[in-house]
């Protein structure tokens, strides 16, 4: 029960140079999409800089269409967003994403975080919620816990305790914007029965 984020102009195997060398690098899987069952530095993080950086004209032009729906599409998000808040609200141990007044939240993602007094992590809930059939994604991890960066030599011995709080505790449930009403209901459902 998982889509594309709100906003996509990911091209699996868009790119690649004369010989195919850098293809599996800029293509599919970049390492920077989180992967299903992939917790911790890794899985939700980047292993290695890509050439990725220039979208390629069908990129461009998916975006382009993106933009041209774009209000529909906010407001799909939005929708989304109110929906999952309302059904989730009364959870105990569960923060859900917030609005301020300065501030509108499209809920690209829709991301919650357990509290220190839900015993389980975000890998355990993920788990739990995938044996009721439902997907989740994880928090990025920071940039300090990054292997492209651990690699490079940067950010030896550095802690950032509530980065790394929230990669362990945080996770995203689904949000494409294919997902229907009852499918909303059935994750908000199973969040539920796993955290009740």
């Amino acid at each position: 029960m998982s889509g594309p984020p709100g906003l996509s102009s990911e091209v699996p195997g868009a790119g690649a140079d004369a010989d195919g060398a850098i293809a599996p690098r800029v293509g599919g899987d970049r390492g920077a999409r989180p992967r299903p069952g992939r917790y911790g530095p890794g899985g939700a993080g980047h292993g290695h800089f890509d050439l990725h950086n220039r979208p390629g004209a069908d990129r461009a032009a998916v975006g382009l269409g993106q933009l041209e729906r774009i209000d529909g599409i906010v407001a799909r998000k939005r929708w989304m967003g109110a929906e999952y808040t309302r059904r989730l609200k009364d959870i105990k141990g569960l923060q859900l994403p917030t609005e301020e007044p300065w501030a509108r939240n499209v809920y690209w993602m829709y991301g919650v975080v357990l509290s220190e007094e839900v015993e389980m992590d975000a890998t355990q809930l993920a788990l739990r919620l995938q044996e009721l059939g439902v997907e989740t994604r994880p928090f990025f991890w920071g940039m300090h816990e990054q292997p492209v960066f651990r690699k490079q030599g940067l950010f030896v011995n550095e802690h950032y305790p509530m980065a790394e709080r929230l990669a362990r505790r945080g996770l995203y449930l689904p949000s494409g914007l294919a997902l229907t009403e009852d499918q909303l209901a059935r994750v908000c459902d199973a969040v539920h029965e796993v955290l009740s």
